[in-house]
């Protein structure tokens, strides 16, 4: 009964779950809603007009009815998007491999064309001959897929090991294979043997036999003086594929550096955040009190303890309080949202997390008032203790900019309230740095903090800062705390780089797969090229006798073959390159501080590419220069 919530329209802290009759579409019972709620808001004598800043009412005045078969999923909302793109990467790697694998095979049915030539010769069917070469490729496939399945047991657990495991942003996950993945890779396996197969399959048993008879070299058709098959265009499609990885992969590496390299507002280094709960072994408020205070004049002792403090909300730690705050002379305009995110703090907290004060004052143990037997616990900060002492508070810049502009906002009074109520008003005393409270990439919103006690009793954390690793100090506050009282548990004990490392946990995992993907990719491309670039040489073992035979230099030679195999590179990067400009807007929303057309990430990856591309042919250069004109000349 003490709780306001239950007669507070502004809460949505409430969801309503029904179940639809037999019949009954979504679309219908939506309709329903939307009819519903407008007749309960008409009924409401206290209506107000909807601001503009209510994006969420925007939604329900469409009587938006979602489906509740899957729950509300947090981690659902926040991780569809990254494993989608993660799964397209994928696909790109397995299109590489597969191409690379035809390649192969259209190589590998050049050297037995003769022996094709002859079966064809003495009378064996066509659909017989497409039909082994594709059995073969088939096998090839779920050689590969068994292969796979290997490595996702193994790597499951290796995927696992990046997640975390603690605190706010911990995830528990189910990825061990099963037989929905089994079925899934060998259809796709099968799939693939067979598409990547068939062309192979059927350019092998198509040739004219006389001249695969004869020895002759198979068909080749120019464009512009530049030899083009179907092993060059499937390296060209190689290429450009990778140079699509590469490009998302850079962009994803630069966005994690710029949340790694962001200033949050505190110091990250040194500081240990430790939380225990004793209101769940039956304390009072004042009992509790007493508790956190020991502990905290007992961390103070610590060697190696420089500062320490309580609070009840700490940075990246998952959870808010909030509620609407009124300032003496500011008014509200009608697309503002009003809600201010509060916190209550002890003495030196500023101090311990490295948050500096700008202006005015930090809190002093006087600041908190008493706390009584008939003080009334929440589990969360809310009713405000109406005890004697001084009402102060201290905002942070965000604040200041917005309710105070262009004044000196130490000494100005606020309330919280839709009206500025001077009785029960907060003298600001300090203004403080921003800091970013829900996560890196969300900007510092206005925010008042309020000293420890002011309102209900809730649990807090102690926060203290180090000399050195400050998990070195977990094993001392344990004993401490259960010196104190053994029934009350540490239910986290983590340093604030850990909580800065599972913030970016999401742009982490993309860039670290992504980029696994891309090196994946750039290998397999490699490898293609290689293939082709020595059968090129073999190929061309008489031409290029014949060249050296007539005097040109050896080093012409190889220049010869490394330009070949940068024409190809350039035809997949006139692909690739445009493709991943397209594409690269889809991923915008996962980048922080990055353009989706970074010119960086596209040099770099041409580069890359480049590199790899001379290394490739380097070997089939070098073989080439090396070629003995009298024995190129009586070569096949």
């Amino acid at each position: 009964p003490s709780q306001t919530r239950w007669n507070t329209r502004g809460f949505r802290w409430l969801k309503v779950i029904g179940r639809l009759k037999p019949g009954v579409s979504l679309e219908q019972a939506s309709l329903e809603n939307q009819v519903l709620r407008r007749q309960i808001e008409a009924a409401d004598p206290r209506r107000r007009p909807v601001p503009a800043w209510d994006k969420e009412h925007k939604i329900r005045e469409r009587g938006l009815v979602l489906p509740g078969s899957g729950g509300s999923s947090y981690l659902r909302q926040r991780a569809t998007k990254p494993l989608f793109i993660l799964m397209v990467i994928v696909g790109m790697v397995l299109l590489i491999a597969c191409a690379n694998v035809a390649g192969l095979l259209l190589a590998r049915a050049a050297g037995r064309r003769r022996e094709i030539a002859i079966r064809l010769a003495v009378g064996a069917g066509r659909g017989r001959l497409v039909m082994q070469l594709l059995v073969e490729s088939v096998v090839l496939a779920l050689l590969g897929g068994v292969a796979g399945l290997g490595l996702a047991w193994f790597g499951s657990g290796a995927l696992l090991r990046l997640l975390p495991n603690a605190g706010p942003f911990r995830m528990t996950l189910d990825v061990s294979p099963d037989s929905r993945l089994l079925l899934y890779t060998v259809a796709i396996s099968l799939l693939s043997g067979v598409i990547f197969g068939i062309a192979p399959a059927v350019k092998a048993t198509r040739p004219s036999s006389a001249s695969w008879l004869k020895g002759e070299p198979p068909e080749t058709t120019f464009v512009r003086g530049f030899r083009l098959d179907w092993c060059r265009m499937l390296v060209a499609a190689q290429v450009a594929l990778s140079i699509v990885l590469l490009i998302g992969a850079g962009l994803f590496l630069r966005s994690l550096q710029n949340l790694r390299d962001l200033d949050p507002g505190f110091q990250r280094d040194s500081v240990l955040l430790v939380r225990t709960d004793p209101f769940q072994s039956g304390y009072s408020p004042q009992r509790a009190r007493a508790y956190y205070e020991r502990l905290l004049e007992d961390a103070r002792l610590l060697p190696g303890v420089r500062a320490a403090s309580l609070a009840s909300i700490t940075p990246l730690g998952g959870t808010s309080w909030n509620s609407n705050v009124s300032a003496e002379g500011y008014k509200r305009q009608p697309e503002e949202r009003p809600f201010v995110e509060f916190n209550a703090v002890g003495p030196r907290y500023f101090e311990t997390l490295g948050i500096p004060v700008l202006l005015g004052r930090d809190f002093r143990a006087d600041d908190s008032p008493a706390v009584t037997e008939n003080t009334t616990t929440s589990r969360r900060p809310g009713r405000e203790i109406d005890t004697p002492g001084p009402r102060v508070a201290i905002v942070n810049e965000a604040f200041a900019r917005n309710y105070f502009a262009g004044q000196n906002a130490v000494g100005k009074r606020l309330s919280v309230g839709d009206r500025f109520d001077a009785a029960g008003s907060y003298e600001v005393v300090g203004v403080v740095r921003d800091v970013r409270y829900v996560g890196l990439r969300d900007a510092a919103v206005p925010m008042i903090y309020f000293p420890l006690w002011r309102h209900s009793p809730y649990p807090l954390a102690l926060c203290l800062r180090g000399a050195g690793d400050p998990k070195l100090l977990i094993g001392a506050i344990r004993r401490q705390a259960a010196a104190i009282d053994a029934a009350i548990p540490l239910l986290q004990a983590r340093s604030m780089q850990e909580f800065l490392d599972d913030s970016v946990l999401q742009e982490r995992l993309v860039a670290t797969l992504c980029t696994l993907f891309g090196a994946l990719a750039v290998l397999l491309a490699a490898v293609g090229l290689y293939g082709v670039m020595s059968q090129a040489v073999s190929r061309r073992t008489r031409e290029i006798g014949v060249r050296i035979a007539m005097g040109a230099p050896r080093s012409g030679v190889m220049r010869m073959v490394i330009r070949d195999a940068l024409v190809l590179v350039a035809a997949g990067a006139a692909i690739g390159i445009p493709a991943a400009l397209a594409l690269s807007r889809y991923v915008a929303s996962l980048l922080y501080g990055i353009s989706p057309q970074d010119p960086a990430a596209v040099a770099v990856s041409i580069g890359l590419l480049a590199v790899v591309t001379v290394a490739a042919a380097w070997v089939p250069a070098r073989r080439a220069t090396r070629i003995d004109p009298i024995r190129a000349l009586r070569y096949e």
